[in-house]
């Protein structure tokens, strides 16, 4: 486990500056906060949360809050997910659409003016009717 680098904080703050649900929540559960690299070249980070870290309320029907698109440094697409399980943090996720390892740290590279960030829609409040059994 380690803490969050200076650069993949910015990022988070990024994500959630955008219309987000629980984005004050989510930024609060930032300080507490260690991450655990899922795999070797760092490109999935879960999040570690301390028990009290109060929950947002996010109702989203995907854990996906937020999805940016970032150009790594040969010109290919990343995206930039970032994943809310149970109102939590849960982890921060880069995608290279053409599956070859990330050539620059994506983080330091965005700027406000790069990133496009769309929040996903909430959760419907009732099942539609072309869905309830009959």
């Amino acid at each position: 486990m380690r803490n969050l680098t200076e650069g993949e904080a910015r990022l988070v703050e990024k994500l959630l500056d955008r219309d987000v649900a629980g984005a004050a929540q989510l930024r609060g559960q930032l300080s507490d906060c260690t991450v655990y690299p899922m795999n070797n070249d760092e490109t999935i980070l879960r999040f570690c949360l301390p028990p009290h870290a109060v929950p947002a309320d996010v109702p989203y029907i995907q854990d996906v809050a937020v999805e940016a698109v970032a150009i790594d440094a040969d010109g290919c697409r990343v995206e930039v997910l970032l994943h809310v399980k149970d109102g939590k943090l849960f982890e921060l996720e880069y995608l290279k659409t053409d599956g070859t390892p990330l050539r620059s740290s994506i983080h330091s590279r965005l700027s406000v003016g790069t990133l496009r960030a769309e929040s996903f829609p909430r959760r419907l409040s009732k099942r539609p009717a072309s869905l309830s059994s009959s």
